[in-house]
C-alpha cells in the first residue's frame, strides 16, 4: 500500500508551467505538428538551388538562386522569379530548369512538365509579374521533391493575427563550394550549395522599393552574420504567428524578388495564391 501511495505522489507532481507552454507552442508543417524552436529548420527541405540544364558537356548545370518547392490543389510545382531566367545568355532559358534527384547511384535531372506566368491586367494590356511556375508530374509514381502543402498554410492577407517570428530560406551564391578534381583541371571534384536561414521583421515601405512588394529586414536582435543577397531571389519567407487563443500558425508570406543588402522585397502570397488559383483554371499563360 505503501508503494501505490508513492507512486501516486509521484504521478501527482505538477508539470512546470514553461515545459507546458513549451510542448503547446508547435505548428503544422503538411499535416505534422512541430515544436516552434525546431520548425524553422524544417523548411529547408521545401527549397532548392534553382539549377539549369546547360547542354554543356563538361558543365552540365548552372546554378541561378533560389527555388520553393509547393504543392497546391494536387500540383506539385516549383516557384522561382522570372529575372532568374533569360535568353540563355546572361541568365538560363526558363525552359531549362530542373531538379535534381537521386535515384539509387545515379543523379537524375528531371525537366518540369510547363512553365507559366503570372498574368496581370495593365489597363490595356497584360504583363507579365517576376513570378514563374513550373509543375511537375511524378516519376515512376514517385515525387520529385518534398512540397510545401499550401492549403495548410496562412497566406500573407490574413489579419488578426501577432506575430512570432519570420524567416527565409535560401542559398546565396557565396554558399557555393567549388572544388576542382587535382587529376583533372577541367572536371569538378566536389560541388556544395549551403542553404542559410535568415532572421526578418517586417518594414515600412521606402520611396524606392519595388511596388506591390512587402518588405521585411533582418530582425533588430539577430545573431545571425548578414550575407550578400545574391541568390536568394526565389527564397520564400514564412512566419509563425499567433491568433487570438495563442494558438500557433504558420503563415507563407511569399518569395523574395529583390534585395538589397539586408533588406527583401518580398512578392506577397496572396498574388501567388490568386495566380495559383488560375492555374487550376488552365487560364495562365504557358511559356
Amino acid at each position: 500500500m505503501l508503494a501505490a501511495n508513492r507512486i501516486l505522489a509521484m504521478n501527482s507532481i505538477p508539470v512546470p508551467s514553461w515545459k507546458e507552454a513549451e510542448s503547446k507552442i508547435s505548428v503544422e508543417i503538411n499535416g505534422v505538428y512541430v515544436q516552434l524552436k525546431n520548425a524553422p529548420d524544417q523548411f529547408q527541405r521545401f527549397v532548392r538551388p534553382a539549377v539549369f540544364s546547360t547542354d554543356n558537356e563538361i558543365w552540365e548545370l548552372q546554378y541561378h538562386g533560389s527555388a520553393t518547392m509547393v504543392r497546391y490543389g494536387g500540383r506539385d510545382m516549383a516557384i522561382t522569379t522570372a529575372h532568374q531566367t533569360g535568353d540563355g545568355h546572361a541568365a538560363p532559358r526558363a525552359e531549362k530548369f530542373v531538379i535534381v534527384v537521386k535515384d539509387e547511384e545515379r543523379r537524375l535531372t528531371v525537366p518540369p512538365r510547363s512553365v507559366r506566368n503570372v498574368m496581370v491586367d495593365a489597363g490595356e494590356n497584360t504583363i507579365a509579374e517576376d513570378i514563374l511556375f513550373y509543375e511537375y508530374d511524378k516519376q515512376g509514381g514517385r515525387k520529385v521533391a518534398d512540397h510545401l502543402e499550401l492549403t495548410k498554410v496562412l497566406w500573407s492577407d490574413a489579419i488578426g493575427l501577432k506575430v512570432v517570428y519570420s524567416f527565409l530560406i535560401g542559398f546565396p551564391s557565396e554558399s557555393v563550394i567549388i572544388e576542382l578534381d587535382p587529376s583533372d583541371e577541367t572536371a569538378i571534384g566536389e560541388y556544395k550549395l549551403r542553404w542559410i536561414r535568415q532572421d526578418l521583421e517586417p518594414a515600412e515601405r521606402q520611396p524606392l522599393d519595388p511596388g506591390n512588394r512587402n518588405i521585411f529586414i533582418k530582425h533588430h536582435q539577430s545573431s545571425r552574420r548578414s550575407v550578400k543577397p545574391d541568390g536568394l531571389s526565389g527564397s520564400p519567407v514564412f512566419s509563425v504567428v499567433q491568433d487570438s487563443g495563442n494558438d500557433c500558425h504558420l503563415r507563407f508570406d511569399g518569395i523574395v524578388t529583390h534585395a538589397k543588402g539586408d533588406r527583401f522585397a518580398v512578392y506577397p502570397s496572396q498574388m501567388i495564391r490568386e495566380a495559383l488559383d488560375t492555374i487550376q483554371d488552365d487560364g495562365s499563360v504557358e511559356r
